[in-house]
């Protein structure tokens, strides 16, 4: 296999894709919009660039991270931002035939029948400004009739991380301080984005002749209710959740026909963190 250019190499999930499909030994070239020790400077909105670095390097694939992914409640609501997320994607698929594996969002789903494990044909009923520019993406990709995989992730935490829900629950517990959670009912999901980076580095290998949809999370019902009651228990320094908060799931069939699925839980990635943390 040829070369492999990850967009995004610059921010937390790119990054650790770069280092996974180096791991397993992949030809790579990382892209980020700064300067950074081992990586090309490229803004993808700067079409031009972008053309002239894909001519010369034809990938064999693209790992497309780049996005501006939200760090509080109110930037999903960003229309600039989800703007520029688009421009990025028109501009990759105007600048090479390469297929594309584009990181996508579990917020593609929305809120309905929460309590129901998602398939990927559930989606499209997006409720926020990110949420929604996320399924125009995914739907421009299909229309393109680019091969590849569309990745819909939940939120991601820990490979050295020091910031989030999780790390924030984890550190207040840990002092046996009340931690500071979401005041109304809020649909969660998360994973170690080391189990994520992995999980993208293998799906590398796995063929496909047009955009599909693939589900990458862990084998858990998610909500932030079950994640206080959980690093609770991990700590022994439990505290009651004042808000009843929604459940999520991801169906995990393709996921898991694709060998592709984390061999862990939340539960693990937590321990993890926790070890970390300690």
């Amino acid at each position: 296999m040829g070369v492999i250019v990850v967009t995004g190499a610059g921010g937390y999930l790119g990054a650790h894709v770069l280092a996974a499909l180096r791991k397993s030994g992949h030809a790579c070239v990382g892209l980020a919009r700064r300067e950074s020790d081992g990586l090309e400077v490229c803004d993808l909105r700067d079409a031009a660039r972008l053309a002239h670095i894909m001519e010369r390097l034809q990938p064999a694939g693209v790992v497309h991270c780049a996005w501006e992914t939200p760090r509080t409640l109110s930037q999903y609501g960003d229309e600039a931002a989800a703007e520029r997320g688009l421009s990025m994607l028109e501009n990759l698929l105007a600048a090479t035939q390469a297929p594309i594996l584009h990181v996508s969002s579990m917020t593609v789903y929305g809120s309905d029948n929460a309590s129901t494990a998602r398939r990927e044909q559930d989606a499209g009923r997006p409720e926020s400004v990110y949420g929604r520019a996320k399924w125009a993406a995914e739907q421009r990709l299909a229309a393109s009739g680019r091969a590849g995989f569309t990745v819909r992730l939940p939120g991601l935490f820990g490979g050295g991380r020091q910031s989030g829900l999780i790390w924030g629950i984890l550190r207040a517990l840990m002092r046996g301080a009340t931690p500071e959670l979401p005041p109304h009912p809020l649909l969660w999901a998360a994973m170690d984005v080391r189990d994520a980076a992995n999980a993208l580095a293998r799906l590398c290998e796995v063929p496909s002749d047009a955009q599909i949809p693939v589900n990458i999370g862990y084998e858990d019902v998610y909500s932030i209710s079950r994640l206080l009651a959980l690093l609770g228990e991990l700590t022994g320094h439990k505290t009651a959740c004042q808000v009843s908060h929604p459940d999520f799931a991801f169906d995990l069939t393709r996921a898991r026909a694709l060998g592709v699925a984390p061999g862990e839980g939340l539960r693990g990635a937590c321990l993890r963190l926790l070890e970390e943390a300690a």
